[in-house]
């Protein structure tokens, strides 16, 4: 049997149209990477490659064709055995393969692909693999984009401002409630922390936090060389319905600030003083502060 992550948008062969974003489909590869160890599938690889022309027309920072970001690994099935497997196999989606494997139903006959596609409850079902998912996002990032590893985040928090194709007026999350957080932060802890904004909007955009003083924009090149970086972040503050500072946060596990509504789930499941949501307006929690205290040492 294999495991196929089916990452969204048309595939044609060996790249993909229309897909979703790096946050959005690491779900399902993820979830096929863990699956695929706990059952001893064979894993075909995941098609990276995407074009899409809304990102092309925005004239955004980072395109997200996401095709020169990862290596396949040794073990992962590709090229034309991949292609004669996708066209040839039995389909199955995962839900299917554990209720086959639970009642021991699962075909012998012939070979099986189980899909796994879409976020399907976010992290729920890699809730505690942070580690393992890390350490396999880790072997197949291609080194040029492993630079922020080895930045220097001491004494800094993380802004992670997603605008994209939710421009000012339409941004997940009002840039004023960035400007508060970071406000309240300095004034709780009683000190001029440094700014990182991670953000794919232009300066004139992401003004209101420049102007905040011992402030500055980062980026390492690529969709996955910043979503390394914000994992290795001392303090992060996400934005609103985004996946990718959630991935961050999964990753790193370093204290999570997010706007009131925007954490779609709690991930620090053995630390759960250690994310909150504010509204921007009142103080943070005496715990949450003692661990961004501790994380900044």
């Amino acid at each position: 049997m294999y495991a196929f992550p089916k990452l969204g948008g048309y595939e044609l062969g060996m790249i993909r149209f229309f897909g979703s974003g790096l946050g959005n489909i690491l779900f399902p590869w993820a979830r096929s990477v863990i699956a695929a160890k706990k059952y001893n599938l064979k894993q075909i690889a995941p098609t990276w490659p995407n074009l899409r022309v809304g990102s092309i027309i925005r004239k955004e920072s980072d395109l997200r064709f996401y095709m020169d970001l990862f290596r396949i690994p040794e073990d992962n099935i590709d090229g034309i055995r991949k292609l004669y497997l996708l066209l040839r196999s039995r389909r199955i989606s995962e839900t299917e393969f554990t209720k086959q494997h639970i009642s021991n139903n699962l075909p012998q006959d012939s070979d099986t692909i189980v899909i796994f596609e879409g976020l399907r409850g976010y992290f729920d079902d890699i809730l505690k693999d942070h580690d393992m998912i890390k350490q396999e996002i880790l072997n197949m990032t291609l080194e040029k984009h492993k630079a922020g590893l080895s930045y220097d985040f001491g004494n800094s928090l993380s802004l992670h401002v997603r605008l994209g194709d939710f421009k000012v007026g339409r941004q997940t999350t009002l840039m004023s409630w960035f400007v508060n957080i970071v406000n309240i932060i300095r004034r709780q802890l009683d000190q001029n922390i440094a700014v990182n904004i991670f953000s794919d909007g232009d300066d004139s955009e992401l003004k209101p936090l420049l102007d905040l003083g011992n402030a500055r924009r980062l980026s390492f090149g690529s969709s996955i060389a910043d979503l390394l970086a914000l994992s290795c972040s001392r303090i992060l503050v996400g934005s609103k319905r985004s996946t990718f500072g959630m991935w961050a946060s999964y990753l790193g596990r370093m204290p999570a600030i997010w706007p009131n509504g925007g954490l779609q789930q709690p991930l620090y499941y053995d630390k759960p003083y250690m994310e909150v949501q504010s509204d921007g307006n009142n103080d943070l929690p005496y715990d949450f502060l003692k661990a961004c205290k501790e994380s900044l040492k």
